[in-house]
């Protein structure tokens, strides 16, 4: 098992100190992360279920682990926190939703970086490269650069241009220190839920919605006539 992670973890579920087995593991995802001027790393993503070993308890918890250490715990969410819906990549949803309990447990700057970190993610789900120059020949390395081509992708151009205060909010958390109200974080954290609300879930639930469609025409279709 993975250490660290699980150093002195008190179960979510029946709050006692425990240890925990693993059950599975499930590849995910897997994407290049820059890291400027140093040339760019293949960050890998996995779902890993481990279960508690209180035998009053034994229920599972489910961890994102990025390339193989067990990072993000995403069930059972920390109460009060905010998750995506699932349509939206995991990248994603991970990024958010760890902002989310960074939010809900009062490290505010650490989730104004990780909602900055999901808007990141986002950019990359959606095919705008890292690398390269944009329509008017700034350079993609700068998210300030790559939040504009998402208005190519079918978000407004309000949202494109709110989506910057995400870019800002996580800027200033990391590099000025600043840590902002929980009014705040829940604003950028609409403004995230909106756009993939916009570029996953509406797409999804058109896709399901034709699906159950055509399967209607194929069971009040008339049979074929005979032929012979």
């Amino acid at each position: 098992m993975p250490t660290g992670f699980f150093d002195d973890f008190v179960c979510p579920h029946c709050k006692k100190l425990t240890s925990f087995s693993m059950d599975t593991t499930v590849d995910v995802d897997s994407f290049m992360r820059s890291l400027g001027g140093a040339g760019s790393v293949r960050v890998s993503l996995s779902a890993i279920r481990y279960r508690c070993q209180n035998p009053k308890c034994l229920r599972p918890l489910l961890v994102l682990a990025r390339n193989t250490e067990p990072t993000v715990l995403l069930y059972p969410p920390a109460p009060g926190s905010r998750t995506l819906d699932s349509a939206a990549p995991l990248a994603v949803a991970a990024a958010y939703s760890e902002a989310s309990q960074c939010q809900v447990i009062g490290a505010m700057r650490a989730a104004g970086a990780m909602y900055r970190m999901a808007l990141e993610l986002l950019c990359d789900e959606q095919g705008i490269p890292r690398t390269g120059n944009n329509a008017i020949g700034k350079t993609y390395s700068r998210l300030v650069n790559r939040v504009p081509d998402l208005q190519a992708k079918g978000l407004a151009t309000d949202l494109v241009d709110n989506l910057h205060e995400v870019r800002l909010v996580g800027n200033d958390s990391v590099h000025e220190g600043i840590a902002f109200s929980p009014a705040e974080l829940d604003d950028i954290a609409g403004m995230i839920e909106e756009a993939v609300e916009v570029l996953w879930v509406q797409p999804a639930q058109r896709a399901t919605m034709k699906t159950a469609r055509e399967a209607r025409r194929s069971d009040s279709a008339p049979p074929a006539a005979p032929t012979g």
